[in-house]
């Protein structure tokens, strides 16, 4: 059995539940949170990270492992590229969707987010100024990588996902992508969650979205 560890609304979790979801595996979703992680949950993630998943005897952290551990181990319905140097840059696009472009969604979900409704702090606009200061360049990369029709290498991959995962946080928190400035990323995002995958898991994230935030 597939048994995933983590908060849906995570950028991480998400794309992890979109690759199983994407290949129809059965699983079950262990809502977790990484504040104040329990021992057992350290137990299967030493840096307190989600998401984790479980496959029998195998135990592994980190989305990224966690997505080419799938990929292998189901390979019938494909989420990567299938040539060798397209999956190399659907690789690229998911680690810099995973570093610089959740550097600056983080900002803003993290702090108008998760600090008032989980923290009960105040956010910090200094860091969300910065983020603004910085999106722009990291926007203008995506723009110049996204084609103006249909997905990254052609059907739904890993790297959309990623992509439209990180960028889904920053809107649930104020983030908006300016048409004006890069057309070709807004329409690109609205076509990744209009697929069935994302639409479905955006649903349920929804449900989940109106409960921690009231």
């Amino acid at each position: 059995m597939l048994k995933v560890y983590g908060a849906s609304i995570s950028p991480f979790v998400r794309k992890v539940l979109l690759t199983l979801e994407f290949k129809g595996l059965s699983f079950e979703h262990e809502p977790t949170s990484p504040f104040a992680p329990s021992p057992e949950f350290l137990a299967k993630s030493p840096l307190g990270r989600i998401p984790v998943l479980d496959h029998d005897d195998l135990c592994v952290p980190d989305s990224s492992i966690i997505c080419r551990y799938l990929e292998e181990a189901f390979p019938t319905v494909p989420f990567y590229p299938t040539s060798a140097k397209d999956r190399a840059r659907a690789s690229w696009l998911e680690e810099y969707a995973d570093t610089k472009l959740i550097e600056i969604m983080a900002a803003y979900f993290f702090e108008r987010v998760v600090k008032p409704t989980f923290l009960k702090q105040p956010p910090d606009e200094a860091r969300i100024a910065n983020a603004e200061m910085q999106a722009p360049k990291v926007m203008a990369y995506l723009e110049s990588i996204t084609p103006a029709n249909g997905f990254l290498f052609g059907t739904l991959t890993i790297a959309d996902a990623s992509i439209a995962s990180m960028l889904l946080n920053g809107t649930y928190a104020g983030f908006s992508i300016d048409a004006a400035q890069t057309p070709k990323l807004a329409a690109f995002f609205e076509r990744v969650k209009a697929t069935p995958v994302f639409a479905a898991r955006l649903a349920k994230e929804r449900v989940d979205m109106a409960a921690l935030t009231g």
